[in-house]
């Protein structure tokens, strides 16, 4: 949250922002152009097995990673 507001304060909106949705825009139209020859793009949603209920909830870093893979269908 800091870095976020750090970035987009004045001064620094043309080096993140602009930059930032440039490489958006430019994922998007790799998806459009995946999605004219497939109907669907199936791929895992973890990097590591299920681990038992409660056992991520001790370790931030963990957590952060185990949705690692789920970032890709979030820009598209």
């Amino acid at each position: 949250i800091m870095l976020g507001t750090y970035a987009l304060s004045a001064g620094y909106y043309d080096a993140y922002y602009l930059r930032a949705q440039k490489v958006r825009r430019l994922i998007a139209q790799d998806y459009s152009r995946a999605f004219e020859s497939v109907d669907v793009i199936v791929s895992p949603v973890a990097p590591t097995p299920a681990v038992p209920v409660g056992q991520l909830a001790n370790d931030p870093l963990q957590m952060y990673l185990a949705d690692t893979y789920t970032i890709s269908a979030n820009l598209a």
